[in-house]
């Protein structure tokens, strides 16, 4: 093990050419990960390979050997410690001696972190961990495993941009910076930062529900790359609401009033761009049925997402982790999502912040990609295809899917 290693990178189990030499990280998907390192500008001698587990599985397939064993267990009515258990304590030791860490693959990040979470949902995130044996913190930087990446291609970039982001980080050179966040302003307050026309807001708002047709606004935030001012709207605290009245936060009717009036102000001003992730569709539809107005113009950062990489996802989360250093703050330490209905105001609150600021970072090299892939005439058509959409879920129109899927492959077929 290399000791003097800038970080210590994980896998999941030896497979074939691993067992035979004696080494992590051999064979195919040692080649794919030697080129994420190349990318990188780094080389072997710069990490120190391991794997969660040292014992390759049989037929080189962990889960359905963990499967066969959780199964047996139960049939037997014992409890047997899994190899990722066994393994614990030895992985233990050699993370204790590095302080940056690059776990590969779902299990290996879970032996890491002792937390549930997809990787899917959490690679690219820079993550600090309290490590409990010695009570340090180290810098974790998961991604997928490469043998993932060489049935996947469409993923081979954004592996290599996880290993590249992660030694930039670990260097100091990259990293999260809070946004500076006002929370229920005074109205005047709000209308003065909402008065910039040369300039491009980002908003979101988080409901109570997923229709957006009877979703209630719990709050919305609306800033820029630097600050975001929140406004509450509905409380979970019991005793805050105001019968009759959007908003929750202020102390007399006149407030609540005039933070309205700020608010369909700044909406419906044809002379002020606003963006957001998914805003397009459901953010949009939820302001029209909840504060009246329309929300344009609007620009759609996911639809901007899909004419640059259609066959990847498109959540906020997954463009956050390529194009800005944000920290994984979709989902807590138990991997659950947030956002979810169940979280206090203040943290609702925060996580609605962010959302605005990562947006307002990622719209720039997003609009970059889209010019560069020459896809501006493709964003504009789906845009207005949005639109269709939205005005049809308004009116109660129905789609039958069955003939949209019949469409849909015939098209393809073109």
């Amino acid at each position: 093990m290399n000791q003097h290693a800038e970080a210590l990178v994980i896998g999941e189990a030896p497979g074939e050419q691993e067992e035979k030499h004696g080494r992590p990280f051999v064979g195919p998907s040692g080649s794919e990960f030697d080129r994420s390192l190349r990318a990188a500008g780094k080389h072997r001698g710069k990490v120190s390979l391991t794997n969660a587990i040292l014992c390759r599985p049989p037929e080189n397939d962990l889960k359905k050997f963990l499967d066969v064993q959780r199964r047996s267990a139960k049939l037997l009515g014992t409890k047997a410690k899994s190899p990722v258990e066994c393994c614990k304590p030895r992985l233990d030791r050699e993370i204790a001696k590095f302080d940056n860490l690059i776990p590969l693959g779902k299990t290996a990040y879970r032996s890491v972190t002792s937390t549930s979470s997809s990787i899917l949902s959490v690679r690219g995130s820079e993550l600090t961990i309290k490590f409990v044996p010695d009570g340090k913190i180290k810098q974790v930087m998961p991604s997928l495993h490469p043998s993932f990446v060489m049935r996947q291609r469409r993923w081979s970039h954004v592996f290599r941009n996880d290993i590249t982001k992660a030694f930039r980080i670990f260097e100091g050179r990259g990293g999260w910076v809070e946004p500076g966040v006002v929370y229920n302003p005074e109205p005047a307050e709000l209308a003065k930062f909402l008065s910039d026309t040369s300039k491009i807001y980002t908003y979101d708002i988080e409901t109570d529900g997923i229709e957006c047709l009877t979703a209630n606004i719990r709050c919305i935030a609306i800033g820029d790359e630097q600050n975001v001012m929140v406004v509450g709207f509905r409380s979970n605290c019991t005793g805050r609401h105001i019968p009759g009245l959007f908003v929750d936060w202020y102390d007399t009717p006149l407030e609540s009033i005039a933070m309205l009036g700020v608010l369909t102000d700044f909406f419906g001003n044809p002379e002020i761009i606003k963006a957001g992730h998914n805003s397009g569709y459901y953010d949009r539809t939820v302001i029209r049925q909840r504060l009246g107005c329309d929300v344009k113009p609007n620009i759609d950062t996911m639809i901007a997402h899909r004419s640059v990489e259609s066959e990847l996802p498109h959540s906020l989360g997954y463009v956050a982790s390529l194009y800005t250093d944000a920290p994984s703050w979709k989902t807590d330490r138990e991997g659950n999502k947030l956002a979810l209905g169940g979280e206090n105001d203040e943290e609702l609150h925060l996580y609605c912040a962010r959302d605005v600021v990562i947006t307002a970072r990622v719209m720039p090299p997003l609009a970059d990609q889209v010019a560069l892939r020459d896809q501006t005439s493709v964003y504009r058509m789906d845009m207005k295809m949005q639109e269709i959409c939205m005005d049809m879920h308004i009116a109660g129109m129905y789609v039958d899917q069955t003939e949209r899927l019949k469409r849909e492959k015939q098209l393809f077929r073109m």
